[in-house]
């Protein structure tokens, strides 16, 4: 008898046990934001960045010794306290770097970085429960489940802290830009019925004349189709002696990755926002490339059109020739000769580091003549974000960056291809400003453009970022 009752005991004790882990296993991070100018205040007036989870089970479950945190090396980042989330409820927390609890009110030791970082809830006992991959929000726009029971997240305009959602706009895509091993299908669902997808995949902007979307895509290795703007000539073919030292030459053969940029469309007109995504498949890609990638994204148009384009020789060329120096639209400066493109950058890892639209302007004069070119990338808000938040450079305090130089290393391109980073390198021990370096794996439109060597650009925001001096008294 004793024993019958003690057997009874165990198993009522097991049982709750599972069942106390199943509630815990039912709390999701259901939504957040990440830049919050109008959506919602906390109680100190402010408009930080905020998570909101959801209960899913039916029954309340207390979050005490749960953890959130923005980094996977740091689980326990920062401790719920002792709070009860109701069942089939919300919880809102601040993500506002206070680490507080006031007035029924949560805040945490961190922010939430606007151009992406993970974001991790586990249990008391360590285990992860709603992991959120890095990816970019734009400012008042939240990244949340298209429904509370459907894992599936999107980017919506109209956030809704502390409620259900609601989500009738914008495009869901079932895969993140990326590396695979293996191909697979993308899947994209419009979250209105009314409107239609248009599709392209050689990085022109989509419109009706484009490909409409009416079943999943297969993305697979496309490594053997192929190549298009690699066989555009980015120097004169023909001139000066000097010329013959760096002209351009087609390439035998360059790998690829896909990539597609979609919208959506209603009586023809764009509405909402424009997507691109870069997905490298290929089943030894993870072991390919020891530097970080990069995937730039642009109409052709930008670079290689014989008047507006800023890659190639073409009318600026042709109307001045040679100065030593084959002239080109390349050496075209100022805000009118700024074009438009997606940055996607790729951690060794294949994860996003970040991405977001972005501008491109040529920068050199020599080196701007060689068939690879140094090009700046501004961030800026009308494009998307206007800043970014990464260490982009291993050996830098500075992780807020307004422009990037993407160099071809000079002069040195037909050398060695590293020499002024060597050269900053060897006088670092001097009190001397320097520029710091990461080479980094560059494809333009789906094609290998080569290694470029990431660079700081010395501007007011260099000086901003790294030692904390106003823009406007550079």
């Amino acid at each position: 008898m004793i024993i019958h009752s003690l057997i009874k005991y165990l198993f009522t004790l097991l049982v709750l046990v599972v069942h106390m882990a199943t509630l815990g296993q039912n709390i999701v991070i259901n939504e957040f934001g990440s830049s919050n100018n109008t959506v919602i205040q906390d109680c100190d007036g402010d408009y930080s960045d905020w998570i909101e989870l959801f209960n899913l089970s039916s029954s309340d479950t207390n979050l005490a010794g749960y953890t959130l945190t923005d980094n996977s090396n740091t689980i326990n980042k920062w401790f719920f306290p002792n709070i009860v989330i109701p069942a089939n409820t919300y919880l809102l927390i601040f993500a506002s770097d206070k680490d507080k609890f006031q007035d029924n009110e949560l805040h945490t030791n961190f922010k939430i970085n606007q151009s992406g970082e993970t974001l991790i809830l586990s249990n008391n006992e360590g285990e992860i429960l709603s992991e959120i991959a890095p990816i970019y929000v734009p400012t008042d726009n939240s990244y949340s489940r298209i429904t509370e029971n459907n894992e599936s997240m999107i980017i919506t305009s109209t956030p809704s802290p502390n409620a259900s959602n609601i989500i009738t706009e914008g495009i869901y895509c079932s895969h993140p830009s990326g590396f695979y091993n293996n191909s697979f299908e993308l899947e994209l669902i419009n979250m209105n019925n009314n409107q239609q997808i248009f599709y392209t995949i050689n990085g022109e902007t989509p419109t009706t004349n484009s490909y409409l979307y009416t079943e999943p895509l297969v993305i697979e290795n496309n490594y053997q189709t192929p190549y298009s703007i690699s066989g555009i000539p980015t120097t004169p073919l023909s001139g000066p002696t000097q010329l013959y030292n760096f002209i351009w030459e087609e390439p035998e053969s360059v790998y690829k990755c896909n990539i597609i940029r979609f919208a959506s469309f209603e009586n023809e007109i764009l509405l909402g926002e424009l997507y691109s995504k870069s997905y490298f498949v290929d089943s030894e890609i993870d072991e390919k490339y020891e530097f970080p990638v990069i995937s730039l994204i642009t109409d052709n148009l930008n670079l290689f059109d014989y008047d507006t384009g800023i890659y190639i020789p073409g009318k600026r060329f042709d109307e001045n020739g040679f100065n030593w120096w084959p002239e080109g639209n390349y050496h075209n400066r100022g805000g009118l000769w700024e074009r438009e493109l997606h940055i996607s950058y790729f951690k060794n890892d294949g994860s996003i580091a970040f991405e977001t639209d972005a501008g491109m302007r040529m920068r050199g004069y020599g080196s701007a003549s060689y068939p690879q070119k140094s090009f700046n990338v501004y961030f800026r808000k009308e494009y998307g974000m206007s800043k970014i938040e990464y260490p982009v450079f291993n050996n830098s305090q500075v992780e807020k960056y307004k422009r990037l130089i993407f160099r071809n290393s000079g002069n040195d391109f037909i050398y060695s291809h590293f020499k002024d980073a060597m050269l900053q390198n060897i006088m670092s021990t001097m009190d001397l400003e320097k520029q710091d370096f990461q080479p980094t794996i560059v494809f333009i439109n789906g094609e290998y453009w080569g290694i470029h060597n990431l660079r700081e650009k010395y501007d007011k925001y260099y000086f901003k970022y790294k030692y904390g001096i106003d823009e406007d008294d550079v």
